[in-house]
């Protein structure tokens, strides 16, 4: 394991290293499709780069992860061809991705749309002009990127999407990654997520 975030890291590969999936929430964190890419597909980031990144310079951390997120995708499919080559899909093979917007970015859209249904209703001009909710740090979702949400799109089309974010990023027309999620659709009995839910103990009969 190596940390994705610069070209030569001097962190070690040992557990002191305390390593970050800093790209899972953009792939749906702990949604069924992303547990079903195994631990080495992922890249990582260590520690140390992920805290002076996200934290010190928030702002190369996001043009970070517009480099990196195409890199995933790829990696993802690359395991996906493998699976497909050595004629074992039950371990996991990608067969379509889904673009949409994280949950609160989509709780932020939802409200913005009854504060102007709401506008509508009452006939109001003046409650036109009244601010939305206030957003959080990275949160608002490019209109352009919103009309591209939708399942059903090929590898080809998600890349060309995550491309397009890398490139705003670097040009400065974006200053934060967008609040979206990218979903693989996975199929592949091996590749479904284990339940790790505990089994309710049964109360011993006196």
């Amino acid at each position: 394991m190596t940390c994705k975030y610069i070209e030569v890291c001097t962190i070690s590969q040992s557990a002191d290293a305390n390593w970050r999936k800093t790209m899972s929430h953009i792939f749906g964190r702990n949604k069924n499709c992303t547990r079903s890419i195994p631990e080495h597909v992922w890249m990582w980031m260590c520690r140390k780069h992920y805290q002076r990144s996200r934290y010190r310079n928030a702002l190369e951390f996001h043009k970070a992860l517009g480099r990196l997120v195409p890199r995933q995708i790829l990696r993802i499919l690359l395991w996906s061809n493998r699976n497909e080559d050595w004629k074992t899909p039950q371990d996991g093979i990608v067969v379509g991705w889904t673009l949409a917007a994280r949950r609160r970015e989509q709780l932020r859209l939802d409200d913005q749309e009854r504060k102007r249904k709401a506008s509508v209703d009452e006939d109001s001009p003046e409650n036109d002009s009244e601010p939305s909710s206030p957003t959080t740090e990275g949160g608002v979702v490019p209109v352009w990127l919103l009309n591209e949400r939708g399942s059903g799109k090929s590898a080809l089309e998600i890349m060309k999407i995550a491309l397009q974010i890398s490139d705003d990023l670097q040009a400065g027309r974006l200053s934060y990654y967008p609040d979206i999620e990218i979903l693989p659709n996975i199929t592949g009995d091996r590749a479904k997520p284990k339940n790790n839910r505990a089994k309710p103990r049964k109360t011993p009969q006196k």
